[in-house]
C-alpha cells in the first residue's frame, strides 16, 4: 500500500470513528463481556500434529512494549496466563504516531 493510500485510509478511519463516536468506546473494557455468543474451541483432525514456532527475534524496545502491552492486557482481564507448550510468535509493525502495534503471527 503506497503511503497516499495509506494517509487516505487512515482520513477515512478518522471520519468513521467521528461519525460513530457516540457508540464506540475511547478505551479498552476493563473485562470481557459475559454476554458471549459462543465459547471458541480448537478442533484438532485426527492424526494432525500441532507445529512448534520459535519466537522472533525482538529488539529491546520492542521486548519493552510487548512486556508493556502484555501487563495491559492483563489487567484489563482482556488475556491470561498460559501454560499451554504451544504459542504464536510476536512482531511489531509501526503505527503512523511512531509506536509500536503488536500483531500475533498465529
Amino acid at each position: 500500500m503506497t503511503k497516499r493510500k495509506l494517509r487516505n485510509l487512515h482520513k477515512k478511519i478518522k471520519e468513521l470513528l467521528k461519525e460513530f463516536q457516540d457508540i464506540l468506546p475511547d478505551n479498552l473494557p476493563n473485562e470481557l463481556s459475559p454476554y458471549q455468543t459462543h465459547q471458541p474451541e480448537i478442533v484438532e483432525e485426527p492424526g494432525s500434529k500441532l507445529t512448534f514456532r520459535a519466537p522472533y527475534r525482538l529488539s529491546p524496545t520492542e521486548l519493552a512494549d510487548m512486556k508493556k502491552q502484555i501487563e495491559y492486557l492483563l489487567a484489563k482481564g482482556l488475556i491470561r496466563p498460559s501454560t499451554s507448550p504451544y504459542g504464536a510468535p510476536v512482531l511489531f509493525t509501526p503505527k503512523l504516531d511512531g509506536s509500536l502495534r503488536m500483531c500475533i503471527d498465529y
